[in-house]
């Protein structure tokens, strides 16, 4: 028997020291073996359940002794004979919500698992940025085919006194759900989807611009034309950019379809320029458009250019983004 244990722990991140601990088992797989004979653990197929993946606390109020939330899960295979003698053998893993790189995967058929200590480690194996994934299509959303589930770990009373006073329901159910995407090819191969990587830079705009008017759905329209059209989506200008965002026709969607532009952007190519010209068109979203593209911009120094546009109040805030994308440059760039 293979099974999956899923080790929750909620904390206060009050100054008071509380905690919860839980757990979750999901079978795996069950198969019965005749005496003296023997199976092959690699000739086994177990698939993980749509779960969360591992998380390893989220940082609370700033007087926070410990992490409110942890997931972690470990793999436990267990043999168990008739006469009801059994053996169990352990061992934690990661859960991923990063596809593996190339060469992660080749590697791995023939030096076995990596070694990951902490959770950091797996940025060395995985794709941990927008750019394009070799490993894995690109699926972002339903239009990709995903299906929405309820997730493998059921519902759960999130009640507080709080919420109704002393009286009252004191069932708040929550069920938590999931995107799940069809089950990946064992090999990796190109994606088949048909592009139009011969299109000059100029139609191919104009192409999405002609979208822009007619849907309703704007993120969903610039996911679509980034598939089709890699080679301009990936070298768009900063007046581009801005003239694509002035096409959505409701503020609160602009910060989405920036995040989308930014993610069909070739590496290094996305600059504080870009940024400039987008908080320009959307006068009424820029901390939100700079949350989402100032981790990702190669020159995060000239920021000054973007601050100087926004009240003193929305400085601190706008110019942390930057700091996350001078971090993430050091780490992949030391």
């Amino acid at each position: 028997q293979i099974v999956l244990r899923q080790d929750i722990k909620i904390s206060t991140s009050g100054r008071l020291a509380s905690s919860k601990n839980g757990y979750e088992k999901f079978t795996l797989l069950e198969k019965g073996v005749a005496s003296q004979s023997h199976l092959r653990l690699d000739d086994l197929k177990a698939k993980i359940p749509a779960v969360p993946p591992s998380f390893f606390g989220a940082n609370g109020l700033s007087v926070a002794r410990r992490e409110p939330l942890r997931f972690s899960y470990k793999l436990v295979l267990q043999v168990k004979a008739p006469s009801g003698h059994k053996v169990k053998v352990e061992e934690h893993i990661l859960v991923s919500a990063l596809p593996a790189t190339r060469e992660a995967i080749e590697n791995f058929s023939t030096s076995g698992c990596p070694p990951i200590v902490t959770s950091a480690d797996i940025s060395t194996y995985a794709v941990s940025d927008d750019g394009p994934c070799e490993t894995v299509a690109l699926q972002t959303g339903l239009e990709d085919g995903g299906v929405i589930e309820t997730a493998a770990t059921g519902t759960a009373n999130i009640w507080e006194q709080d919420d109704t006073g002393a009286s009252g329901n004191t069932n708040y159910i929550y069920q938590p759900q999931v995107l799940v995407f069809p089950e990946p090819d064992t090999v990796v191969s190109p994606t088949t989807q048909e592009t139009n990587n011969d299109v000059d830079h100029n139609t191919g705009y104009n192409e999405l611009l002609s979208r822009m008017a007619i849907e309703y759905d704007s993120r969903l329209a610039v996911d679509k034309w980034i598939k089709e059209y890699p080679m301009v989506a990936s070298s768009l200008t900063p007046d581009e950019f801005g003239g694509v965002l002035k096409k959505v026709t409701f503020s609160l969607e602009q910060a989405a379809v920036a995040r989308e532009l930014a993610s069909g952007m070739k590496n290094g190519s996305l600059s504080v320029d870009h940024i400039v010209a987008s908080t320009e068109a959307c006068p009424f979203s820029k901390v939100e458009i700079i949350k989402v593209m100032a981790p990702h911009v190669s020159d995060p120094e000239r920021k000054d250019i973007v601050l100087s546009g926004l009240y003193s109040y929305e400085k601190v805030e706008a110019s942390k983004m930057f700091a996350i994308g001078l971090c993430d440059d050091f780490r992949t760039n030391p």
